[in-house]
């Protein structure tokens, strides 16, 4: 995806579903992918001078509807 943006052939739609069984274990991963995310942007952002935006969200069945319609609006990589 970041080789994608970086070409400027990245679409803004959602590419990654990942199904949990529990609420707490996609919080985790969500938490545990931030991190490498922003390493590699605040790498693009050194070597290629811009930043390339991708996103990740957690969506449960607790999600408010405002949020869930903000995702399909605006996607996210979804957990």
């Amino acid at each position: 995806m970041f080789r994608e943006s970086l070409a400027g052939a990245l679409e803004d739609e959602i590419r990654v579903v990942y199904v949990s069984p529990l609420k707490a274990l996609s919080n985790d991963i969500h938490k545990n992918l931030e991190e490498p995310l922003a390493g590699i942007r605040a790498a693009l952002q050194s070597s290629e001078g811009r930043d390339v935006e991708v996103r990740a969200e957690v969506r449960t069945g607790d999600t408010p509807a405002g949020e869930a319609t903000a995702i399909i609006r605006r996607p996210r990589t979804s957990l």
